[in-house]
């Protein structure tokens, strides 16, 4: 920091004090370490200060400093957001690169950004271009299953997001096990070898998914002349609530109440029904219902009203 009293910068002093750009440049580099060229803008800014303010140019500052001569605010004629720094990564070839401390969180989990996020009707992931482009990795050519769905770029941030949601699924292919319902889609790179054109760059394979958790056996008790309840069955982990309720009629606008009388041989209606689903990516079948006489239907009596769906 103390360079800025010294030739070439010395020529500048007599028209700009040096004194706040010493005192910002060893506040910072006593607090971070002097990476990502961190020292070199302090240098920097007061060297464009003097230019602006008194017409006086430092020769051959950036020698002495070992520091780049590549404009810091002009990296490929785009500016560097807040978590990137204009840098060189090959010689010649100047571009925004990703700050350590930004990286560091994603480079220690071998990642290129955030987690996958899932919403009730959606799925995105979002990650930073400065981290592809350290793998270089074009961005803009990378797309979904469906090649039509591709990244958005946030010009402040320059993270870039894939996503689908039900009404643009983009590919999504939709599996089931057990225990679960999954919906998963993959970023790739497109093809270009079929247009002929030169390929450098590496094949891109990125999986992401988000699930639904399948609903357990639930189970609805009804005791004839004495009570009836309705229980609601809300999971603690799962996104969605699923509710069992008995009714005295078809339309199904009288729901058995604890106080409600059911006679021997009168008819009921239940009805099984899920909140929180989104109906174009997974819907909930009945696979089979029936109905007991003890409080748990393991090993007790059972009588089928639904089996096989």
């Amino acid at each position: 920091c103390n360079l800025l009293k010294e030739a070439p910068f010395s020529a500048c002093n007599e028209h700009i004090d040096p004194e706040p750009y010493m005192a910002a440049c060893t506040h910072t580099l006593c607090k971070y370490p002097a990476v990502d060229g961190l020292k070199c803008q302090f240098l920097e800014a007061y060297v464009k200060a003097c230019s602006l303010h008194s017409n006086v140019t430092v020769e051959r500052w950036t020698t002495k400093t070992s520091c780049p001569a590549v404009p810091r605010a002009s990296c490929q004629d785009r500016f560097c957001s807040d978590n990137e720094f204009c840098g060189e990564r090959q010689v010649g070839y100047p571009r925004c690169l990703c700050r350590a401390i930004f990286a560091s969180k994603y480079k220690s989990a071998n990642a290129y950004g955030e987690p996958t996020a899932c919403t009730k009707k959606s799925a995105s992931v979002t990650m930073a271009n400065c981290l592809l482009e350290d793998k270089s990795i074009d961005y803009s050519f990378l797309h979904l299953n469906d090649e039509a769905c591709k990244a958005e770029m946030d010009e402040l941030t320059h993270m870039v997001t894939f996503k689908f949601n039900s009404s643009n699924t983009c590919g999504t292919v939709v599996m089931a096990n057990n225990s679960q319902i999954i919906y998963k889609n993959t970023i790739m790179r497109r093809n270009l070898s079929d247009s002929g054109m030169i390929n450098r760059q590496s094949p891109v394979h990125i999986d992401f998914s988000c699930y639904y958790a399948q609903p357990e056996i639930k189970s609805l008790a009804i005791r004839l002349k004495q009570r009836a309840v309705m229980q609601e069955m809300t999971s603690g982990e799962w996104k969605y609530n699923l509710t069992m309720k008995a009714y005295i009629d078809a339309e199904r606008n009288n729901v058995i109440q604890s106080d409600t009388d059911i006679q021997l041989d009168q008819n009921i209606w239940v009805e099984i029904e899920t909140e929180g689903l989104d109906e174009k990516v997974v819907v909930v079948v009945m696979d089979s219902c029936w109905a007991t006489d003890q409080p748990s239907p393991s090993g007790a009596l059972r009588y089928d009203l639904i089996t096989n769906g």
